[in-house]
């Protein structure tokens, strides 16, 4: 099947097949061979291209597209739908708190794509607009203050050998709950007036109600 990303990988192919001059004739004249060198060598591939950067986000991309056929994504918002009687801008602060303890250990891209879609079918389920849920969610995957692995700018503070784990996971801690809690009120406040987070749009409504009826509900 065609997507988005078949011409990318088309191009990336052509890249390394075709030639980056005109060849002679079957490559050779007159018993003299030449040898005909694509416009993009594997070898300088191998040595230029970020490969982290390009296997960070496909992986991330492939875990939440994973999750969301297999049906994780589902059972994992089933059950936090346990917190539903909970006000919801207290299952807003929770699952700020959820993100960002778990961007302390992995990628704010990986968990932010693995998590989008389980927040977006528990807003379905409680009937609540998806944006309140996944943009300040998104926000908190960027809380990134405890850990030496959590973020790059981290790993070179700690490199330095004048800060130690100890050090950072104190501070950070404090700085992860006055960052979750600023968020909190930020979304309940600004955000509610900018996005209008607590009206559920037409679209929405008819999206939750496909999703019930193709989930049995």
């Amino acid at each position: 099947m065609v997507s988005d990303s078949t011409p990318a990988i088309l191009v990336s192919c052509c890249l390394c097949l075709f030639p980056s001059q005109i060849p002679k004739v079957f490559c050779c004249t007159k018993g003299r061979k030449y040898a005909a060198y694509p416009l993009l060598p594997w070898k300088i591939a191998e040595k230029t291209v970020p490969w982290g950067v390009i296997i960070l986000v496909g992986g991330g991309f492939a875990i939440a597209k994973g999750s969301e056929e297999s049906g994780l994504s589902q059972w994992l918002a089933d059950q936090l739908v346990v917190f539903s009687e909970f006000e919801p801008w207290i299952m807003n602060m929770i699952l700020c708190f959820i993100m960002a303890a778990a961007t302390e250990v992995t990628s704010n891209t990986a968990i932010s794509t693995l998590m989008m879609p389980i927040v977006t079918q528990l807003a379905f389920r409680l009937g609540v607009n998806p944006l309140y849920y996944m943009l300040p969610t998104a926000i908190a995957t960027s809380f990134a203050f405890m850990l030496p692995v959590a973020t790059p700018p981290n790993a070179v503070v700690f490199s330095t050998g004048y800060v130690r784990v100890i050090d950072m996971m104190t501070a950070g801690f404090v700085m992860n709950i006055v960052a979750v809690l600023i968020l909190v009120a930020a979304t309940e406040t600004i955000g509610e007036r900018i996005y209008n987070f607590h009206t559920l749009p037409s679209i929405f409504n008819t999206t939750m109600l496909l999703n019930i009826t193709g989930n049995g509900f």
